[in-house]
């Protein structure tokens, strides 16, 4: 089985749409719909051009958030756990890196977002427990991401 297969599985997102992004609104290493700490993400809103699959309309504006971002080193981190904060340390001779100021990560051979642009998307909607947020992840990596 390839890398592809694993990260890219259309069969597996619930919607498939045409999305212009409208903003990337920042990164972070909190996801509050989610509740949890987690990887860098980026996140902003899209507007639903055309749909293919899923319960999701033409028109309707989403709030997006996709695997890789930009944060500042130290909401990197916070978002480490211990094991990995010791690691980091040890490599550092026991301290934390000072030139860093912020961190950028991303999929192996991904593509970066922009603003302005269509693509092709496949969607997994994420609502919070309370059912006031929700948004929509941007799977597959370079592979569910089309111009």
């Amino acid at each position: 089985m390839a890398d592809a297969d694993i990260l890219w599985k259309p069969e597996g997102y619930q919607a498939v749409a045409l999305v212009h992004i409208n903003s990337i609104d920042g990164g972070r290493t909190y996801n509050p719909v989610l509740e949890t700490k987690t990887i860098p993400q980026t996140y902003g809103k899209m507007t639903v051009r055309e749909f293919y699959r899923g319960d999701i309309k033409a028109g309707e504006q989403l709030s997006y958030y996709r695997v890789g971002g930009i944060v500042t080193y130290n909401e990197y981190w916070n978002s480490l756990n211990k094991q990995q904060q010791d690691k980091i340390l040890h490599l550092n001779g026991g301290k934390k890196p000072a030139e860093k100021s912020h961190i950028e990560l991303k999929m192996s051979d991904d593509i970066n977002i922009e603003v302005n642009k269509d693509y092709v998307v496949f969607l997994s909607p994420h609502i919070s427990k309370d059912g006031k947020s929700s948004e929509y992840l941007i799977g597959g990596a370079q592979f569910g991401l089309r111009e």
